[in-house]
């Protein structure tokens, strides 16, 4: 994110909920006097990372909240001159974020300087139920130097992430959070969870460097890192698919979930129009649509690249839930977990001007007969979904990325955003509405920011267990515009529950000024 300054407009009510925060305002739900709240599953500590299998069920009395440097007066001085960065000073520092009651720490996010470091904000300081169990200088904890579990990829650093500068390690607290640094930190974010009772949480201490959770976020991208869920049940296909035609892949009967989504297209044909500039590859990984169905719910309608993590065409993707080769008869892999109580349907629609004349899907099942009843009306499992939607921004309006009602979690995004250099589009910040609240619960200070980099992610490629920026184009073959760019986040600790309705979205530059085409793909699981 470059120096900024702008004098624009934007909703005054952007970061009140930031400030509540800071003050020590909000302190959760509270339980009604002789009853306790219904609480779902709800993975806490390192079975945050362990139980991916968890992301399928309704989080009850759990909210996720973000404090960060964003601008209280509508403007766009998310940290430029830090005037809104250090709010509250206090001994230990300048109070980021603060929380009254249980809950978990997910993310401490900072730009750092445009040198390449975060010295000058000093030490960081992570105060959970009255301990400091952080109190060290900012760019030794995300250099690593404290050791386990403060290491790659929980902590990293700008040179990583192409910009930002984090520490990804979940810190449950019983009782209360307090977030300093010792300087002004300018551009941040803050990142926790609020729960409505401790039952469960136990307090954070770095003795448990969870060394499995360590391993599997590093191999993030090369296997499945949930817990088996069933009986494995395997479904090999070949198929080709015209331009204009669908096809269906997979059709299965009973109850269990799907752990495994492979595809690849091996071999392509000659193009019956469009750019002749645009790749094969290229044009059937943008234009082809992946659909399933779940239950006779068709809950996934995404493109096909999109949807593993690349909306500009193939390109090398190593996250924690989906992955792909990156070459053109690469595949391209899904982890996320799929339940369905009856049925699954996948097919593939090419809307793409490029023939498909081969390629291969490889589906793993886990059979297990819980489902049908935890996807029914009593039951808290939910279905999941993915969709992907593109066009021209408009100005003053942000792109949405989610709107949705009922009850359900909001688990990432991928963006693929075509514009004018510098992508000053960058510039625009995310903002979430959950269950009608009249501003943001969560608010953030740029879209690079949004997915983990930051000043405009140095132009840099990365690919992460939590986020990437996966491909990056110029104009000419397969960039239409100055400048091309796809970035993607998984949300795990940091997913957003809500019980009646979510809005998500996120600026094209500040105050939504800049022209642009967008695409993009949310992950969700909903009732």
């Amino acid at each position: 994110m470059p120096a900024r300054l702008r004098s624009v407009v934007r909703h005054r009510w952007a970061v009140v909920v930031t400030g509540a925060a800071l003050l020590g305002l909000h302190t959760g739900a509270a339980a009604a006097p002789g009853r306790s709240p219904a609480v779902a599953p709800r993975p806490t500590g390192w079975d945050t990372y362990r139980r991916l299998d968890l992301l399928t069920q309704r989080q009850r009395g759990t909210r996720t909240f973000q404090a960060s440097s964003a601008d209280p007066t509508g403007g766009n001085d998310d940290g430029f001159t830090g005037q809104y960065s250090c709010r509250t000073r206090l001994p230990q520092g300048c109070l980021l974020a603060q929380h009254r009651g249980p809950g978990e720490l997910e993310s401490v996010w900072s730009a750092g300087s445009q040198l390449g470091n975060v010295a000058f904000e000093g030490r960081l300081r992570i105060e959970l139920d009255g301990r400091m169990v952080v109190d060290a200088p900012f760019q030794d904890v995300v250099g690593g130097r404290l050791g386990p579990p403060f290491v790659a990829p929980l902590v990293l650093t700008g040179a990583l992430s192409s910009g930002g500068w984090s520490v990804d390690v979940p810190m449950p607290f019983r009782h209360g959070l307090r977030v300093f640094t010792e300087a002004n930190p300018r551009y941040f974010h803050v990142v926790y969870r609020a729960f409505a009772t401790p039952r469960g949480v136990r307090t954070f201490t770095a003795r448990n460097a969870a060394p499995d959770v360590v391993r599997e976020l590093r191999r993030a991208g090369t296997r499945d890192p949930k817990p088996p869920m069933g009986s494995p049940m395997s479904v090999r296909r070949s198929f080709g698919v015209a331009p204009g035609r669908r096809v269906v892949v997979a059709t299965l009967h009973g109850s269990g979930a799907v752990t495994r989504l492979r595809i690849r297209l091996r071999r392509y044909g000659a193009s019956t129009g469009g750019d002749p500039a645009v790749a094969p590859a290229t044009d059937a990984w943008r234009g082809t649509r992946l659909l399933m169905s779940f239950d006779g719910h068709p809950t996934v309608d995404a493109p096909l690249g999109e949807f593993f993590g690349s909306g500009l065409g193939p390109a090398r993707v190593r996250s924690l839930l989906f992955a792909s080769d990156g070459g053109p008869h690469g595949w391209a892999t899904s982890w996320w977990p799929m339940p369905h109580g009856a049925s699954v349907v996948v097919a593939l629609r090419n809307a793409s001007h490029t023939p498909i004349l081969a390629g291969d899907l490889r589906l793993s099942d886990a059979r297990a007969r819980r489902w049908r009843a935890a996807l029914g009306p009593r039951g808290d499992a939910m279905r999941f979904h993915a969709r992907g939607h593109s066009g021209l921004t408009r100005r003053g309006v942000p792109w949405t990325l989610l709107r949705t009602t009922g009850a359900g979690t909001f688990a990432g995004a991928t963006l693929t955003m075509e514009g004018a250099s510098p992508p000053r589009y960058l510039e625009g910040d995310e903002q979430g509405w959950v269950d009608g609240t009249l501003r943001p619960q969560l608010q953030g200070t740029g879209t690079e920011d949004f997915f983990g980099g930051g000043w405009y992610f140095y132009d840099r490629l990365f690919s992460l267990p939590l986020s990437g920026f996966s491909a990056h184009a110029t104009q000419g073959r397969d960039c239409p515009t100055p400048t091309c760019n796809t970035a993607y986040r998984v949300m795990v600790g940091d997913a957003v529950p809500f019980a009646r309705s979510l809005r998500y979205v996120i600026e094209h530059g500040a105050a939504n000024a800049e022209d642009a085409v967008y695409g993009s793909t949310a992950y969700w699981y909903a009732r």
